[in-house]
């Protein structure tokens, strides 16, 4: 009885690392300079500050079909805000920019100098991009919403400045779609990093009890 509650522990710990490794395994996305950039951190969601600065580094939809670049809030998936839309065609010289305020819910096209999308703020909420192109659907940073389900996104975030990232977004059998840049967001910690790194906390809590209680005991 002994032997095999020590198995099942073991099994269940192994599971969730497994879980937890295939979560940051990400997308197949290069990082296009590391000297920049750090390692694709799995993230999915992020904890935006009031004030969110986004540049669109590049974009194959403006090529070909027309793309559009934005976000959704954590607890409201559907509600996709645009920064980028159709009619922002980013180029070497011309690279978009775009100003996202918490604050009052406005989209501010830098650029042209006029709003760009209107929403409404929910504070403390946590967000998600997207992206999205006739050549490739819509494809989101969280993984479980894309059709099929598979991670669709890279996140980079800076070797300089912690609070910025550079998302890149990929196609099954196109590959890298567009690379976009936003700053003074924070990554929200995954899941199953949470649960397991809870469950080591409990089990070396329950294991200290035990032996400061009964002594030299096993698993």
């Amino acid at each position: 009885m002994v032997k095999m509650k020590r198995f099942v522990f073991i099994m269940l710990v192994a599971l969730a690392v497994a879980f937890v490794l295939a979560r940051k395994g990400g997308a197949t996305i290069t990082n296009p300079d590391p000297s920049v950039w750090a390692d694709d951190d799995g993230t999915e969601l992020f904890i935006p500050g009031d004030l969110i600065l986004s540049f669109e580094a590049w974009d194959f939809g403006d090529e070909l079909t027309g793309s559009s670049f934005g976000f959704f809030f954590g607890s409201y998936p559907g509600s996709l805000i645009t920064i980028f839309g159709p009619e922002d065609e980013a180029t070497d010289w011309d690279p978009q920019v775009a100003v996202i305020n918490f604050d009052t819910g406005v989209v501010w096209d830098f650029d042209d100098g006029v709003v760009q999308s209107v929403f409404t703020p929910n504070p403390g909420d946590s967000i998600g991009f997207f992206f999205s192109s006739m050549l490739s659907g819509t494809l989101y940073t969280v993984a479980s919403m894309n059709t099929p389900v598979f991670d669709a996104a890279a996140t980079f975030p800076s070797l300089s400045a912690p609070t910025v990232y550079l998302v890149g977004f990929e196609w099954i059998g196109i590959g890298t779609v567009a690379f976009e840049v936003v700053s003074c967001v924070t990554p929200v910690p995954e899941p199953g990093t949470l649960l397991l790194f809870g469950a080591g906390l409990v089990s070396i809590g329950v294991y200290g009890y035990r032996k400061r209680r009964f002594g030299k005991i096993w698993i």
